[in-house]
């Protein structure tokens, strides 16, 4: 029951989904530009080759 009522209650005070007009405005494609920017440069920094030698000295001290 409290599940329902839990259910019923997001249901009635959900917020519209935004406009095409405010998905595509120039500051949500900022915002999406930023995000993906960041997670490239997070990715190319996990696959470096520092970070990778970093990773098994690392790996190495823990088994000493």
């Amino acid at each position: 029951m409290a599940a329902g009522m839990g259910y019923y209650m997001g249901r009635r005070q959900a917020v519209a989904p935004p406009t095409w007009k405010q998905r595509t405005s120039r500051v949500a494609l900022g915002r999406l530009t930023i995000d993906l920017l960041v997670a490239l440069t997070a990715r190319r920094i996990r696959r470096s080759p520092t970070a990778m030698l970093a990773s098994s000295l690392l790996a190495r001290a823990r088994t000493y």
